[in-house]
Protein backbone atom coordinates (compact mmCIF):
# COMPACT_ATOMS: atom_id res chain seq x y z
CA UNK A 1 0.00 0.00 0.00
CA UNK A 2 1.32 3.26 -0.81
CA UNK A 3 1.13 6.40 1.76
CA UNK A 4 0.26 9.92 0.45
CA UNK A 5 4.22 10.78 0.30
CA UNK A 6 4.53 7.61 -2.31
CA UNK A 7 6.15 5.95 0.37
CA UNK A 8 5.47 1.73 0.34
CA UNK A 9 3.61 0.96 3.63
CA UNK A 10 3.06 -2.44 4.88
CA UNK A 11 0.04 -2.15 7.62
CA UNK A 12 0.46 -4.47 10.78
CA UNK A 13 -3.22 -6.16 10.66
CA UNK A 14 -3.90 -8.78 12.62
CA UNK A 15 -3.79 -12.60 11.29
CA UNK A 16 -6.94 -13.06 12.43
CA UNK A 17 -9.14 -10.19 10.56
CA UNK A 18 -6.75 -11.39 7.60
CA UNK A 19 -8.62 -14.94 8.37
CA UNK A 20 -11.85 -13.90 8.51
CA UNK A 21 -11.69 -11.65 5.78
CA UNK A 22 -11.05 -14.85 3.92
CA UNK A 23 -13.67 -16.61 5.15
CA UNK A 24 -15.96 -13.69 4.27
CA UNK A 25 -14.65 -13.84 0.68
CA UNK A 26 -15.58 -17.78 0.34
CA UNK A 27 -19.54 -17.04 1.21
CA UNK A 28 -19.28 -14.29 -1.99
CA UNK A 29 -19.23 -11.11 0.27
CA UNK A 30 -16.58 -8.42 0.39
CA UNK A 31 -15.21 -6.38 3.38
CA UNK A 32 -13.56 -2.94 3.90
CA UNK A 33 -11.34 -1.43 6.47
CA UNK A 34 -13.11 2.30 6.78
CA UNK A 35 -12.60 5.21 8.58
CA UNK A 36 -9.55 6.51 10.53
CA UNK A 37 -7.54 3.83 9.72
CA UNK A 38 -7.99 4.21 5.98
CA UNK A 39 -6.79 7.56 6.54
CA UNK A 40 -3.82 6.69 9.29
CA UNK A 41 -2.70 4.28 6.88
CA UNK A 42 -2.55 6.76 4.43
CA UNK A 43 -0.46 8.64 6.45
CA UNK A 44 1.47 5.99 7.14
CA UNK A 45 0.75 5.89 10.82
CA UNK A 46 -0.71 2.30 12.75
CA UNK A 47 -3.87 2.33 13.36
CA UNK A 48 -5.59 -0.19 16.02
CA UNK A 49 -8.96 1.21 15.25
CA UNK A 50 -10.54 -1.49 13.01
CA UNK A 51 -14.08 -0.90 11.29
CA UNK A 52 -15.11 -3.09 8.92
CA UNK A 53 -17.85 -2.79 6.69
CA UNK A 54 -19.12 -6.05 4.87
CA UNK A 55 -21.23 -6.64 1.57
CA UNK A 56 -22.49 -8.79 -0.46
CA UNK A 57 -23.39 -11.35 2.68
CA UNK A 58 -26.29 -11.26 5.43
CA UNK A 59 -26.16 -10.62 9.10
CA UNK A 60 -26.95 -14.08 9.73
CA UNK A 61 -24.01 -15.60 7.90
CA UNK A 62 -21.65 -12.73 9.00
CA UNK A 63 -22.55 -14.02 13.08
CA UNK A 64 -21.88 -17.10 11.94
CA UNK A 65 -18.68 -16.94 10.67
CA UNK A 66 -17.67 -14.15 13.56
CA UNK A 67 -18.64 -16.90 16.19
CA UNK A 68 -15.76 -19.21 15.28
CA UNK A 69 -13.41 -16.54 16.58
CA UNK A 70 -14.85 -15.18 19.14
CA UNK A 71 -18.51 -13.50 20.75
CA UNK A 72 -19.92 -11.59 18.52
CA UNK A 73 -21.99 -9.06 20.13
CA UNK A 74 -24.83 -7.09 18.04
CA UNK A 75 -24.45 -3.82 19.73
CA UNK A 76 -25.86 -1.58 17.30
CA UNK A 77 -29.30 -3.95 16.05
CA UNK A 78 -30.73 -0.74 14.47
CA UNK A 79 -27.29 0.20 12.59
CA UNK A 80 -25.87 -3.49 11.85
CA UNK A 81 -23.42 -3.18 13.67
CA UNK A 82 -21.51 -6.13 15.64
CA UNK A 83 -18.58 -6.08 17.77
CA UNK A 84 -16.14 -8.87 18.26
CA UNK A 85 -13.61 -8.99 21.54
CA UNK A 86 -10.49 -11.22 21.29
CA UNK A 87 -7.84 -11.52 23.10
CA UNK A 88 -6.19 -7.91 22.72
CA UNK A 89 -8.25 -6.66 19.77
CA UNK A 90 -11.45 -5.31 18.99
CA UNK A 91 -13.14 -5.60 15.65
CA UNK A 92 -16.46 -3.78 14.70
CA UNK A 93 -18.55 -4.77 11.75
CA UNK A 94 -20.79 -2.84 9.96
CA UNK A 95 -23.04 -2.94 6.97
CA UNK A 96 -24.07 -0.75 4.03
CA UNK A 97 -26.21 1.80 5.38
CA UNK A 98 -27.92 5.03 4.11
CA UNK A 99 -28.81 8.03 6.46
CA UNK A 100 -31.60 10.72 6.34
CA UNK A 101 -31.85 13.25 8.95
CA UNK A 102 -35.30 13.34 9.85
CA UNK A 103 -35.66 14.98 13.53
CA UNK A 104 -33.13 17.36 15.41
CA UNK A 105 -30.21 17.17 16.84
CA UNK A 106 -27.26 13.85 16.84
CA UNK A 107 -30.04 11.17 16.71
CA UNK A 108 -32.36 12.77 14.21
CA UNK A 109 -31.46 10.41 11.88
CA UNK A 110 -33.04 7.44 10.13
CA UNK A 111 -30.54 4.57 9.78
CA UNK A 112 -31.50 2.01 7.23
CA UNK A 113 -29.01 -1.18 6.25
CA UNK A 114 -29.06 -2.06 2.52
CA UNK A 115 -27.52 -5.71 1.13
CA UNK A 116 -27.05 -4.16 -2.34
CA UNK A 117 -25.49 -1.05 -1.72
CA UNK A 118 -22.32 -0.73 -3.87
CA UNK A 119 -19.16 0.60 -1.53
CA UNK A 120 -19.61 3.71 -3.40
CA UNK A 121 -23.31 4.31 -2.39
CA UNK A 122 -22.50 3.40 0.80
CA UNK A 123 -19.63 5.95 1.46
CA UNK A 124 -21.79 9.16 0.69
CA UNK A 125 -23.05 9.25 4.18
CA UNK A 126 -19.59 9.66 5.91
CA UNK A 127 -18.90 13.13 6.92
CA UNK A 128 -15.82 13.89 5.10
CA UNK A 129 -13.77 12.52 1.48
CA UNK A 130 -11.12 10.96 3.66
CA UNK A 131 -13.12 9.15 5.66
CA UNK A 132 -15.20 7.93 2.39
CA UNK A 133 -11.83 5.77 1.64
CA UNK A 134 -12.02 2.37 2.36
CA UNK A 135 -9.47 -0.78 1.75
CA UNK A 136 -10.58 -4.21 1.01
CA UNK A 137 -9.51 -7.35 2.69
CA UNK A 138 -7.24 -8.70 2.28
CA UNK A 139 -5.57 -7.76 -0.52
CA UNK A 140 -5.26 -3.93 0.25
CA UNK A 141 -6.55 -2.70 -2.40
CA UNK A 142 -8.16 1.35 -2.20
CA UNK A 143 -11.28 2.30 -2.79
CA UNK A 144 -11.37 6.00 -3.20
CA UNK A 145 -14.69 6.95 -5.23
CA UNK A 146 -14.83 11.05 -3.74
CA UNK A 147 -11.09 11.60 -3.99
CA UNK A 148 -10.32 11.45 -0.48
CA UNK A 149 -6.89 10.36 -0.80
CA UNK A 150 -6.48 13.60 -2.86
CA UNK A 151 -8.21 16.21 -0.46
CA UNK A 152 -5.68 14.44 2.23
CA UNK A 153 -2.81 15.33 0.15
CA UNK A 154 -3.91 18.95 -0.02
CA UNK A 155 -5.01 19.18 3.33
CA UNK A 156 -8.53 19.93 2.57
CA UNK A 157 -11.48 18.63 4.37
CA UNK A 158 -14.42 18.18 2.09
Amino acid sequence: MNTIEGKDFEPELPPKLLQIADNIRATSGRAFLVGGWVRDAMLGRECRDFDVEVYGITQDTLLEILSHFGHPNLVGKAFGVIHLTMRGLDLDFSFPRTENKVGEGHRGFLVETHLDLSFAEAALRRDFTINAMGVELPQLELCDPYHGREDLEKGILR
